[in-house]
Formats: structure tokens, C-alpha cells, sequence
């Protein structure tokens, strides 16, 4: 194996992992989590207003209570500072990592010929 293709491979094997962190983010900035918020919060105030006090009821609030923090907090975490921050770092060291492999292989195919 070449030094060339070392650092194909090792380019390569880094915008793997870049796209898979970019992915995850991205996941979190476009999703939608103010309409399943509310959503939640409808049914929620539904069961309280229903008065029943049953066990089955009790557990749908308590699911539904759950459900709401975890929408809450992805929807705090998608328009934080710092994850905005981060999306757009990855984005820009992809084109990088992108733009470096076009060059290798540029360069190492100019090489075969």
C-alpha cells in the first residue's frame, strides 16, 4: 500500500466518523418536536380533566410525563448555542475532509496515467 493510499484511507475513514456525528446532529436540529410536544401536553391535560383516578390512567399520565421531558429536552438541546455551533462545524469539516479526498484521488489518479 502506497502513502497515498494510506491517506486516502485514513481521509476516508475520517469522514465516516464526521458523517456519522453530522448525522446525529442534524437529526436534532431538523426535527420537529415543538408539535409532538404539544401533542402530548393536549392528552396529558385530557386524562387530568377526564377525573378518572384509576391505575391505568395514573400510568398513561406517568408515560406521558416522561415523554414530555424527553421532548423537552430535545427540543431545548435542537436550538441550543452550542449544538447550532456544532452542526455547522461538522458541516464545514466535511466540505474539508471532501474537498481533501477529491485531491488525493485527483492526484493519485494524474499518477496511474
Amino acid at each position: 500500500m502506497t502513502e497515498d493510499s494510506v491517506i486516502l484511507k485514513a481521509l476516508k475513514t475520517y469522514r465516516l466518523k464526521l458523517n456519522r456525528d453530522y448525522k446525529r446532529i442534524d437529526e436534532l436540529m431538523q426535527g420537529d418536536y415543538l408539535t409532538p410536544l404539544m401533542s402530548v401536553r393536549s392528552e396529558f391535560q385530557s386524562v387530568v380533566l377526564s377525573g378518572k383516578r384509576n391505575t391505568k390512567t395514573l400510568d398513561r399520565m406517568s408515560e406521558l410525563a416522561k415523554e414530555e421531558k424527553r421532548l423537552e429536552a430535545s427540543f431545548k438541546k435542537s436550538n441550543s448555542m452550542a449544538t447550532s455551533n456544532r452542526w455547522v462545524k461538522l458541516s464545514l469539516e466535511l466540505e474539508e475532509i471532501n474537498g481533501a479526498i477529491a485531491g488525493e484521488e485527483s492526484k493519485q489518479s494524474r499518477r496511474r496515467y
